[in-house]
């Protein structure tokens, strides 16, 4: 879901606002997509919801809708396609209730044009003006292009125990579960003996070594294939915990 950036974002933003607007929401599209965190789809919603300003939100039910209403094959993906859109619903929406206008566009595609399954066009208010309603083709829009295969990582996770605590480190403050606490681990799956040769390499003398198995986190574009051991200690140098 992003939460841990999503997080952060609200905070950011919640500066931004006391410091730049006097802790007052800003009420138009163009300075609410300058908050962090918030995109095109968001700042239209909340400035066309809240607001009552004249602006489309586009999101993924919009896409659904429009590529089905008028039969269009184009890759929603693409930048062209996304300014034809904008162009095209900002020009329809209407001065008077643009927050009835878009939640009309999410109601419509969550009740009636839905993402999985054959949509319930025979209840659908636009299906006289649909190119696809009826047809078995309308599950092939709208077009994108196939997602990229996962990158599979493997990775060896440590849970290294001293009198009963835990050793671990923060992440980078960019990147991938950014500035999160994590389990050190390393790239690759080590066996049993690698492990042992590590740590004799190291100086380090462990009193017990347990493999915990096996594991494995799919993020959107990345899978972690993991392998734990745990690790525990009798006595443990400073040096080795700054060079493990």
């Amino acid at each position: 879901l992003g939460y841990y950036s999503r997080a952060n974002n609200l905070q950011r933003a919640a500066i931004q606002i006391m410091e730049e607007y006097g802790g007052s929401f800003p009420e138009h599209y163009e300075e609410i997509l300058t908050l962090p965190g918030i995109g095109e789809y968001t700042a239209g919603a909340i400035a066309s919801i809240a607001f009552g300003e004249a602006v489309p939100a586009i999101d993924g039910n919009v896409y659904r809708i429009y590529t089905r209403l008028c039969g269009d094959d184009s890759d929603i993906t693409k930048t062209p396609f996304k300014k034809k859109l904008r162009s095209l619903l900002s020009n329809a929406v209407p001065v008077t209730e643009p927050g009835s206008y878009n939640q009309a566009w999410m109601d419509l595609g969550a009740d009636i044009c839905i993402p999985n399954g054959m949509p319930l066009c025979e209840k659908c208010p636009l299906a006289k003006s649909c190119k696809m309603a009826g047809k078995e083709e309308v599950l092939a829009y709208p077009v994108k292009k196939k997602k990229k295969a996962r990158k599979i990582e493997e990775k060896t996770i440590f849970l290294l125990e001293y009198q009963g605590k835990y050793l671990l480190q923060k992440r980078p403050d960019k990147g991938l579960l950014a500035g999160l606490w994590e389990f050190p681990s390393q790239e690759g799956k080590l066996s049993l003996e690698e492990v042992k040769k590590q740590l004799h390499a190291m100086h380090a003398k462990a009193e017990t070594i347990d493999m915990l198995g096996s594991a494995k986190h799919i993020f959107s574009h990345i899978e972690w294939h993991m392998l734990g051991y745990r690790i525990c200690f009798d006595t443990i140098e400073q040096d080795f915990l700054e060079d493990f």
